[in-house]
């Protein structure tokens, strides 16, 4: 019964019925010296119960099943019930307990050699006993189908089921509210409009304290240690999708100071973060003292401190394998995080520090887990917190666990799907603006600035040639639109297409020379002088249009916003054909962001991309450097 209660995740209800019953069999079984039963489904899930618990219960207790060669018995093989309670057990082992790791393998074969002999919900047990071991699942997502299978095999089954039921609406309903009162905090911070790059998930990053704290009455500690979690996900996002190594040392160093006067410096979308930083610590540090009447912004701060330094290193050892020009933002960094210590130079650090520790770090995992300890308040004294600020095994071991688990793969699943479905999402808004030639030519080349037209690299050369063959059709286009006619010659001249520049002759006068009235078209004039880029050998016209463009735009840019003159200065210095669209994506973001409605779609497609193909150099660089 305790183990029905514990799948259907009301346990929490029974708390102490449950300790009392499970002291009472520890203690017998202290006494006397062990059960000498030999019911295999009893003996193992007394173990993992008492296990689970934390109770010192050896392996040994499994002795009685086996023969005098220490195999375990072959009449064993017919008891499907023991052999699940069996598998269900091993998954407590410790290390070195090689009984435990032979009892997982021997239950898991004979487990899997039964399935096609069971009937359907036999096997469906099985399976899901298999896939889905009780100590490394959460009940909470699984009580719905125990129910359904186990439903009737005792006769308190259905009286449980009634109770669970009633629990899961009442569960959910907190659940709903915590939910809202997190997102009206996320809205409140405004993060979401400041860091349009940033993930903005509040339910995945919900999800998380849902599933470690599930007892209800921790409601109020669900939503507060959402609150550290989003801003885990946003610094992440600031380190590796969007800053500058010399913001990145800036920011660093701000929250080493932990000084609101310390962000003067920062660009605004960083000054938002550190903001939300220092505010959500400080407030969460006052929550814990008024409940449990102890102040842990030191050790949340310590937290923060070290998670920031572990990206940065992180960051910047990646960034030393392909440049040398940031030696200055490393000594920067250097200076303002080590001097409290001996001043050391980066290379003795990079040279002594393991990358794989700080990489633990960077998990945020520690982040998690302090805030965590303080939250629940369950003996905080100046022992634990001493033991906890110095990162004891059971915070670097998830840490490194979690770690892994991305490393290898294992957590890029959900992001993988997510860059699918939009860049699905992306085509289908293509296909859609295909019937609007100019919208469509904008989005081509908002494509191609952001580095993703590779993605849509049929879509494009179909566009495009039907572009050609109409303008063969018609003897070229007879549009006065200078932006439309220069955007359309130069995509059609980088795929390779035999556009004359007579198109241009359009915009000239009968002395030969581009209009007056088109001094005033910026936005044309930029496009022009991209398209002049694509000129061949003897086109006098577009070496002329280059000229023209390139004097005007240059006349015009102390009379333009910030914004306005940004883009021209960009426009003439860095030209799309004679530049690198991959390290140019991001200043194209920030300035054209929200010019077309389909803008921040893209720009939310290019963040995924980027951190994909990021993903993959760093894995080609280590490759190649082994």
């Amino acid at each position: 019964m305790i183990d029905t209660l514990q799948r259907l995740s009301i346990d929490c209800l029974f708390q102490e019925e449950i300790e009392a019953l499970l002291q009472k069999q520890y203690m017998e079984s202290t006494i006397s010296n062990g059960y000498p039963e030999f019911d295999l489904y009893e003996v193992s899930t007394r173990f993992r119960l008492l296990r689970q618990e934390g109770y010192n219960v050896p392996a040994d207790v499994f002795n009685n099943f086996k023969n005098k060669e220490g195999r375990f018995k072959s009449e064993l093989g017919t008891d499907i019930k023991g052999l699940m309670a069996l598998y269900e057990a091993s998954h407590l082992s410790i290390k070195g307990e090689d009984k435990l790791d032979q009892a997982a393998n021997y239950s898991c074969l004979l487990l899997d050699g039964w399935m096609m002999n069971l009937d359907q919900r036999q096997a469906r047990l099985v399976d899901s006993t298999l896939r889905h071991p009780y100590h490394k699942n959460l009940a909470r997502f699984t009580a719905r189908s125990f129910v359904s299978d186990y439903k009737g095999i005792n006769g308190w089954v259905d009286g449980l089921q009634e109770l669970a039921t009633m629990d899961f609406k009442m569960v959910q309903s907190t659940n709903q509210r915590e939910i809202l009162q997190f997102s009206e905090w996320w809205k409140d911070m405004g993060l979401a409009n400041d860091l349009k790059f940033a993930r903005n998930e509040t339910l995945k990053w919900y999800m998380r304290p849902m599933a470690a704290l599930t007892n209800p009455r921790f409601s109020q500690q669900r939503v507060e240690l959402t609150k550290p979690i989003s801003l885990i996900y946003i610094i992440d996002d600031i380190f590796y999708v969007y800053g500058t190594l010399e913001e990145l040392t800036l920011f660093t160093e701000a929250v080493d100071r932990w000084d609101l006067a310390a962000v003067e410096n920062l660009p605004y979308y960083m000054k938002s973060c550190f903001n939300a930083l220092y505010d959500t610590t400080n407030e969460i540090a006052y929550k814990i003292y008024k409940a449990h009447g102890w102040n842990p912004i030191d050790s949340l701060q310590k937290t923060v401190h070290n998670i920031l330094p572990a990206n940065f290193y992180i960051r910047m050892s990646k960034a030393l394998l392909l440049t040398n020009s940031h030696v200055v933002a490393v000594g920067k960094f250097v200076q303002c995080f080590l001097s409290r210590n001996k001043m050391v130079c980066f290379w003795a650090v990079a040279k002594h520090m393991r990358v794989s520790e700080t990489a633990v770090v960077s998990s945020g995992v520690h982040v998690v887990l302090v805030h965590t300890f303080f939250l629940l308040g369950n003996g905080i004294t100046r022992k634990t917190v001493d033991l906890v600020n110095d990162n004891p095994g059971v915070i670097t071991s998830v840490a490194t666990i979690l770690r892994l688990w991305d490393d290898l793969g294992n957590g890029k699943g959900e992001f993988n799907v997510k860059h699918e479905q939009k860049v699905k999402e992306v085509r289908s808004v293509l296909r859609k603006v295909g019937e609007n030639p100019l919208e469509c030519l904008v989005m081509i080349d908002t494509l191609q600035r952001l580095s993703i037209d590779y993605h849509f690299q049929e879509d494009i050369e179909a566009f495009l040639q039907k572009q050609y063959m109409e303008s063969n059709i018609s003897n070229g286009y007879r549009e006065f639109d200078l932006y439309e006619v220069s955007t359309r010659f130069r995509l059609l001249r980088q795929e390779g297409y035999n556009v004359p520049a007579d198109v241009f002759n359009h915009f000239k006068n009968k002395e030969g020379r581009f209009k007056s009235e088109l001094s005033r078209d910026i936005k044309g004039l930029m496009a022009l002088y991209e398209a002049s880029h694509l000129s061949i050998k003897g086109e006098d016209i577009l070496d002329q249009a280059a000229d023209y463009s390139c004097l005007l735009l240059d006349g015009w840019m102390m009379n333009l916003d910030q914004r306005q003159a940004r883009l021209v200065d960009s426009t003439l210095r860095h030209p799309y054909h004679k530049n690198l669209a991959r390290f140019t994506a991001r200043n194209f973001i920030s300035d054209y962001k929200g010019i077309n409605g389909w803008v921040d779609g893209l720009q939310e497609l290019a963040t995924m991309d980027f951190k994909m193909v990021q993903s993959t150099n760093q894995r080609e660089i280590l490759q190649f450097s082994d």
